[in-house]
């Protein structure tokens, strides 16, 4: 969790630092080149709470693949992170993006 002053600098933070257009600025380490996780969106009920961006680590990935999430909810963003041996299944990681979001409220 990065907690900031205020959710304006959150907002900066996760828009500036964060989201591009279809990949993160940064990579978690042990992490390939990740695009917006399309396997996310299609899992379950959207995210409601906070403002969710959610990536997965794409093929050619080797022995494991990473999903990560960034959550915003008011002056805190939290990075959520699974990864698996072989895929990592997108339903799982959907249900802590929500659970994980959830609990920020």
């Amino acid at each position: 969790l990065l907690r900031f002053p205020g959710q304006a600098q959150a907002s900066y933070y996760q828009t500036s630092a964060i989201d591009t257009a279809w990949s993160p600025e940064v990579e978690p380490l042990g992490s390939s080149l990740s695009y917006i996780d399309q396997g996310s969106k299609q899992a379950g009920p959207k995210v409601r709470l906070g403002i969710t961006a959610a990536y997965a680590e794409e093929a050619p990935f080797g022995a494991r693949q990473v999903r990560h999430a960034y959550i915003q909810a008011g002056d805190t963003v939290a990075f959520v992170i699974m990864d698996r041996k072989g895929k990592t299944p997108a339903l799982p990681f959907h249900q802590t993006v929500v659970l994980q979001s959830q609990l920020l409220y």
